[in-house]
């Protein structure tokens, strides 16, 4: 798939006055590839000398991991040292854990990476399996952009965590699937929304006690009660660790409405100046408020609000080679199993009997 931006170009502060990072610090090499603008806009990112930072309250950039010396993410080149924390859910795991196909969430200080936080949608017991995708703790997962290796194997009753991109009914692209043990915990990842039948994120159903939470990133812990999974605590999480406020790149699926585009972060945005790939793939800049939620589009502008938009899409980094995060506790006591889905429709094949195994 070749994503297509829908704008990125001011999403740091510094515009045209910015040129690519011509030597990278310490822990990261340079790149081969050509492509070093934002967005193909023919605007780039320096460090200019320093860590300081270009960003409004901060900077960060969401999206999976396409290729290596520093990080590609969302056709970004975002270099990082040897002592850059990262962690997967939580869990701090050095720099050379990062794989191609995880989902990071990045804090940018100037142009550099700071925090790298790796974050699976949905961690979990696997529900369903067929060969086009599977089903865990009532999340829809697409896997057919995998290939037959990177799911050779996997069964029903297999814990797994997957980490992918929403699109707007929920279902989760997958980017990459690892195995998990049991004692690793099962957890799903979104934003809730609010729908005829309740609040819910992808099929799983929330408590009305959690409706302060539509519209924020959330995490929902999952926990065995009774030989049931049932919801634990749910909680709003940051979109990037460490930014309170600010504005990120994001990398989504959308659909277009009446005068807007349905993004599948939980949110609509105004259509005006967005592009979208044939299957919904793009990249926006959003403003985030509060640490936990996106306030929408920035409509193709940046901080500085200037600048007419690109030409053309932007040029994909490097391909993928597939190689292989409250005290209450709202919603507590509800089982995934129980909930029924309500998202405009489900992705065809779920919802009936498990299918043969993955493929071998």
């Amino acid at each position: 798939m070749t994503p297509s931006g829908i704008s990125r170009r001011y999403f740091l502060l510094g515009g045209a006055a910015l040129p690519f990072l011509g030597a990278v610090t310490a822990g990261a090499q340079s790149i081969g590839s050509g492509d070093h603008g934002i967005g193909g806009s023919g605007f780039s990112i320096q460090n200019s000398g320093g860590d300081e930072d270009h960003g409004i309250g901060g900077t960060g950039i969401v999206g999976t991991i396409q290729g290596f010396g520093s990080i590609i993410v969302n056709d970004v080149h975002i270099p990082f040292g040897t002592m850059t924390p990262v962690s997967i859910d939580g869990r701090r795991v050095p720099t050379s854990a990062m794989k191609v196909g995880h989902v990071v969430r990045v804090l940018l200080a100037g142009t550099r990476a700071q925090i790298i936080a790796i974050v699976s949608e949905v961690q979990g017991r696997i529900d369903q399996i067929d060969r086009a995708g599977m089903t865990i703790l009532s999340q829809d997962i697409d896997t057919t952009e995998l290939k037959n290796h990177e799911i050779k194997g996997l069964r029903r009753g297999a814990r797994v965590a997957v980490f992918g991109i929403r699109k707007p009914d929920g279902t989760i692209i997958a980017r990459r699937i690892e195995r998990r043990m049991a004692s690793d915990g099962a957890h799903v990842r979104g934003v809730p929304r609010k729908t005829a039948t309740g609040i819910q994120i992808g099929g799983l159903m929330l408590g009305r006690e959690t409706r302060h939470l539509v519209g924020k990133q959330t995490l929902v812990r999952i926990k065995a009660e009774g030989g049931r999974q049932i919801v634990g605590r749910v909680e709003a999480e940051a979109v990037v660790p460490g930014l309170r406020h600010g504005v990120i790149n994001v990398e989504t699926y959308g659909r277009h409405g009446r005068g807007s585009v349905d993004l599948g972060l939980g949110i609509s945005a105004p259509v005006n100046r967005m592009r979208l790939s044939p299957d919904g793939h793009g990249y926006v800049d959003l403003s985030i408020r509060d640490s936990s939620r996106m306030t929408g589009a920035t409509n193709g502008r940046g901080p500085d609000n200037g600048g007419p938009p690109p030409p053309q899409g932007p040029r994909r980094g490097p391909p993928p080679d597939r190689s292989t995060f409250g005290n209450s506790r709202p919603g507590e006591g509800q089982s995934p199993s129980d909930m029924a889905p309500d998202r405009g429709g489900p992705r065809p094949g779920f919802g009936r009997p498990p299918g043969p195994p993955g493929p071998q």
